[in-house]
C-alpha cells in the first residue's frame, strides 16, 4: 500500500507541476535577475529569481522561487493529506484485521487454562481423597499427620516453584496433594469417631462441594473480574495467622470458632479470586491454579468440618 500511495502522490505533484507554464521575459533595469512565473490555473504571477546558470538559448536551468509558498502549501498540504489518510487507513484496516485475531487466541488460550486447571484438580482431588482414606485405614500416629501436612505445605512453597513450568510440575502435585490427603485422615477419624460424625463428614463435604461449584459457576457466567479483592484477602490472610498464633498459646473456644468461621469466608473469597484470574487471563499456568484452587478447597473443607463439629457436639 505504501508504494502505490507513492506512486499516487509522485503523479498529483508531477500533473500540478506540468501545468505551470512559465513566462520566461526577464524585466529591465533593477528587474534584470528576475523572471515572471505565471501560474495560469490560478491565475497569479510570482517573480521568480533566475539562477545564473543559463544554457545558450538564455532558459533557465534552475529556478530558485522568490515567492512561491501559494504554490507549494497547497501541494504540501495535500500530500500531507493523502499520506496521513493512507496510513491511518492502514492502522485501521490492520486494526480490523488482527484484533480479531488476537482476542480469539486470547480467549482459546484461556479456555485452555481452565481446562487443564479442572482436569487436574479433578484428579488431585481424588488422589487425595484416596490418600485420606489409606490414612483412615492404616490410623498413623498424629505427629506421621503433622508431618505430612507441613511437609505438602514446604513442597508446595519450595520445591514447586522450580518446576511449575515443566511436565515434572505435576508430578509433585500430586505428592503434595496426596501427603495432605493422607495428613488428614487422623482428623476424619476422630470426627467418624463421634455420634453423628460420619454425617458431619458428609456434610462438610457436600458444602465444600455446592460453595466451590456455586462460585465457580458465577464467575464463569458472569465474567466478572474480581482482582479488586486480592488486597483485601491479603490483609484478612495476615490477620487470621497472627489470630491462629494467638490460639496456639490462648485456650479460647469462641476464637477457634471464629477463626474457622472466618477461613470460610476467606476461602470463599479467593476461590472467587482465583477463577476470577483463570477465566480473564489473569493465571496462565494451570498448574499454579490448581494448587491454589486445591488449597482454598482443602481449607474451606477442614474449617466447614470444624464448625459443623462444633454444633454437633453442641
Amino acid at each position: 500500500m505504501c508504494f502505490s500511495q507513492l506512486r499516487c502522490t509522485s503523479s498529483m505533484h508531477s500533473s500540478a507541476l506540468s501545468s505551470m507554464r512559465l513566462a520566461g521575459k526577464a524585466h529591465a533595469g533593477s528587474d534584470a535577475d528576475f523572471i515572471n512565473w505565471t501560474d495560469h490555473q490560478s491565475n497569479t504571477h510570482c517573480p521568480v529569481k533566475r539562477s545564473p546558470a543559463l544554457d545558450t538559448a538564455g532558459l533557465p536551468l534552475i529556478f530558485l522561487p522568490a515567492r512561491v509558498g501559494h504554490v507549494t502549501d497547497p501541494l504540501r498540504q495535500m500530500t500531507a493529506r493523502i499520506t496521513k489518510s493512507s496510513f491511518s487507513g492502514a492502522r485501521n484496516m490492520s486494526n480490523q484485521f488482527t484484533s480479531p485475531v488476537t482476542r480469539t487466541e486470547g480467549v482459546l488460550s484461556q479456555h485452555k487454562v481452565l481446562r487443564q486447571t479442572y482436569t487436574l484438580l479433578a484428579m488431585t482431588l481424588l488422589f487425595s481423597a484416596v490418600m485420606a482414606g489409606v490414612s483412615m485405614a492404616v490410623a498413623p500416629p498424629a505427629m506421621i499427620s503433622m508431618v505430612c501436612t507441613f511437609g505438602a505445605i514446604g513442597i508446595l512453597m519450595f520445591v514447586l516453584p522450580r518446576f511449575e513450568e515443566q511436565a515434572a510440575g505435576i508430578g509433585i502435585v500430586f505428592l503434595a496433594t496426596g501427603m495432605l490427603g493422607f495428613g488428614l485422615g487422623p482428623m476424619l477419624n476422630y470426627y467418624v469417631s463421634i455420634p453423628g460424625g460420619s454425617g458431619i463428614v458428609t456434610t462438610a463435604m457436600a458444602g465444600t462441594a455446592g460453595i466451590f461449584l456455586a462460585l465457580s459457576a458465577y464467575v464463569l457466567t458472569t465474567k466478572k473480574d474480581f482482582s479488586f479483592m486480592g488486597g483485601f484477602l491479603m490483609v484478612g490472610i495476615m490477620v487470621l495467622f497472627g489470630a491462629i498464633i494467638l490460639s496456639l498459646f490462648v485456650n479460647m473456644p469462641m476464637l477457634s470458632i471464629a477463626i474457622s468461621a472466618a477461613m470460610v469466608l476467606l476461602m470463599s473469597g479467593f476461590i472467587l479470586f482465583d477463577t476470577s484470574r483463570i477465566v480473564n487471563g489473569g493465571e496462565t499456568n494451570y498448574i499454579r491454579a490448581t494448587v491454589s484452587l486445591f488449597i482454598n478447597i482443602f481449607n474451606l473443607f477442614t474449617s466447614l468440618l470444624h464448625l459443623l463439629g462444633v454444633m454437633g457436639d453442641e
